[in-house]
Order: structure tokens, then sequence, then C-alpha cells
């Protein structure tokens, strides 16, 4: 028997606002780095049902800001600084030449695809869609990755760049107005792509990853700070 579409909203609904108060949480360091959570106890805190809360679970689990353990619950992934720092070292070496080679490989049909993403990104913007918007961005991310025809690059990149996806809901919810200064930020690189500036794309690309890195070590200081 399928939900009723209304039903169906409503723990989409709650879902969303699970994660993003269990996230909330993490940022604030009243649930700890490696701390176990499970979804009794978390739905308790929340006056909600298990169930969006294990959809809650599931969603943050595919950034790295928690990790799933079968018949065991689950745990908060460690947020770690060192970590962070070797993995945007590496993110500055490697993407930037990756996403200037892509840019001077781009094809009229490749250009209108990252284009058309990157009109939904400003879509949600307007409508103060974070979730959404952070969805697409990562898309466009890949995508242009993706499109560098040196492959050995374009491998080392991919690795470094989903290494980071466990970092972006504290950029997320750590910095007022992320998605307006990330679209800032991203369509400067966008207009070097679709201009075919290899270099420029490259330069920007490299500015918005020392941003990130640099507002990365402030909420790993805060919340090691209030751990």
């Amino acid at each position: 028997m399928s939900i009723p579409d209304d039903q169906a909203i409503q723990h989409t609904s709650l879902s969303n606002l699970a994660s993003d108060w269990i996230a909330q949480r993490i940022l604030e360091g009243s649930i700890a780095p490696g701390q176990k959570i499970t979804e009794l106890w978390l739905a308790e805190q929340m006056g909600i049902s298990r169930s969006p809360v294990r959809e809650a679970l599931r969603f943050l689990s595919r950034d790295g800001l928690v990790v799933l353990q079968p018949r065991r619950g689950a745990r908060v992934g460690q947020l770690d600084r060192a970590h962070a720092e070797d993995l945007y070292a590496c993110r500055l070496m490697v993407e930037p030449p990756a996403i200037r080679l892509a840019v001077e490989a781009l094809d009229d049909p490749r250009r209108q695809q990252l284009d058309r993403l990157f009109g939904q990104m400003r879509k949600l913007r307007e409508n103060n869609d974070a979730t959404g918007y952070v969805s697409v961005l990562q898309e466009y991310n890949l995508k242009m990755i993706e499109l560098c025809p040196n492959k050995i690059l374009f491998s080392l990149a991919e690795t470094t760049w989903r290494g980071s996806l466990r970092y972006w809901n504290l950029l997320v919810r750590g910095r007022e107005d992320y998605i307006g200064q990330s679209l800032i930020r991203n369509e400067s690189i966008h207009t070097a792509a679709m201009a075919g500036n290899g270099p420029a794309a490259e330069q920007r690309a490299a500015v918005l990853l020392e941003k990130s890195r640099d507002e990365l070590r402030t909420l790993l200081s805060n919340l090691s700070t209030s751990a």
C-alpha cells in the first residue's frame, strides 16, 4: 500500500529537520565526534518516531558526518583537524589543475549541462533551499572534475573531493548565508568555465579551496574547544 502524498511529504520534512538537528548538535559539540548514537535516543531527544531519524542518519552517513554500524547503531564521524589540513593540502595540489584541464576540454553539450546545473543552483539560492543547493553543487563539482581528460589526475581529484564531503555539513551549518557566499565564489569559477578560460578557473578554484580550508580550521577549532 502506497503512502499518501501528504504523509510522504511530512515524513520527508521530519527527516530533513532531524538531519539538521543532529548536525547542529554535532557542530555545537553537545554530540561529540566519535560518540555512539542510537535511533531510539535521538528520537526521544527530538520527540519524533524512529523512522525519520533513521532516514536522517542515512543522509548524514553519505557525507561521512555519521558512520552507520550494522546492528550497533551509529557513531559520529571523527572530525580531525590534522586530517582536514592534510586533505585540503592535497585538494589544492590536484583539484585546481584538474578543473583547468576540464575547462580547456569543454565542448558545447557539456558546457550547456554545467550551465543548466548552475542555473538550478541560482534558483535554489533564491528559495533558500540549502539542502537542495548543496546536492546540486556536489553534482556540479563532480561533473566538472569528470571532464578532466587526464584520467590519473581525475582519479586523484575525485578522491580528495569525496574525502571532503564529511566536512560539508560543518561548512553549511557553521557559516551564515553559506549558500549565498558559496554561489558567489562558485560563480567566479563558472564564469571562467563558460568563457573557456582554464587558467582563470584554476586560480579561482584555488582561492575557493583556501577560503573553505580557513573556515574549516575555525569551525574545527571551535568544535574542539566546545567538546
